[in-house]
């Protein structure tokens, strides 16, 4: 039985897509094709989330062990087996859950300024055509009407943002050394220092250079609305697709075409909203150093 030896457990919006996917180009390294099975956040649970477009969640989670285990069926020779959940770092069960089945893996952690993230994720929603609120202070208005909606935590865009609490589980759980936290600042400035850190973390050859042109999960606006809803919402077109195209293809495709269509776009949060959350962080931001 194969199971992960490594995990990234978050945070949603700090990179963790770009990272997952430069670290899977190790030849040392295997990921699954589903970067984010969320399996210790959802064992055994009947996932209904009720936020727009949450549909796609509720599909691609893995709740079952068995399935679960089947995602690394095709390990040959990798040394380091891992996958990207980042709701394991807000899921109040995951860590449990993590050392009960694999209690000597190795966690990385990547935060980020949890203003910034929680822009972000506003961003990444409002991108989708999923987030219909003009600005982040307005969403953050309904943020507690949607958790009792059962709305998927990239809802969340404040509550994510406490990492205190939820490092503290993890460190309660095991071993500081087996633990490795970075933050997107870090990464951002000096990303290929960050992967060799990494690699060392997980034991492997640290000269080994990814190809890091792609950016993964950008936020951004389409430039088609049409063509972006297209590749990110079910459609009985793409139920045909999924019958005769394997899909480790079509996410290769749909990630072409999704990068095309994206514009990179400088928005910034309103500043009164920025305060807002500035204060509402601070004692967290203070204890997590």
């Amino acid at each position: 039985m194969t199971l992960p030896n490594f995990l990234i457990i978050g945070a949603a919006k700090a990179a963790t897509s770009s990272i997952f996917n430069y670290l899977t180009q190790h030849p040392d390294v295997y990921g699954p094709a589903i970067k984010e099975p969320a399996f210790f956040a959802f064992e055994n649970e009947i996932v209904d989330f009720k936020g727009p477009g949450d549909e796609r969640l509720n599909n691609t989670v893995v709740t079952d062990f068995d399935k679960y285990q089947s995602l690394f069926d095709d390990v040959k020779e990798e040394k380091v087996i891992g996958e990207a959940s980042v709701v394991y770092l807000y899921d109040e069960q995951a860590a449990y859950r993590i050392r009960h089945y694999v209690p000597d893996v190795k966690i990385i952690v990547i935060i980020r300024n949890p203003v910034d993230r929680a822009f972000s994720s506003y961003g990444h929603l409002k991108r989708d055509g999923r987030e219909m609120l003009m600005t982040l202070g307005e969403a953050l208005k309904q943020e507690e009407i949607r958790k009792k909606n059962n709305w998927q935590h990239l809802w969340h865009y404040a509550e994510m943002g406490f990492y205190y609490d939820s490092l503290k589980r993890y460190y309660e759980q095991f071993p500081a050394e087996n633990i490795a936290v970075y933050t997107y600042d870090e990464f951002k400035s000096s990303p290929i220092d960050v992967l060799k850190k990494m690699f060392k973390f997980l034991e492997i050859d640290e000269t080994f250079l990814p190809e890091m042109s792609r950016k993964y999960n950008v936020t951004g606006v389409p430039r088609s609305k049409i063509l972006h809803s297209f590749l990110h919402k079910p459609s009985g077109v793409k139920e045909i697709f999924k019958k005769i195209i394997p899909g480790d293809i079509r996410k290769s495709i749909r990630n072409k075409i999704t990068d095309k269509n994206i514009m990179a776009r400088k928005t910034e949060i309103e500043q009164s909203t920025r305060e807002l959350l500035q204060n509402m962080y601070r004692e967290d931001i203070l204890k997590t150093q």
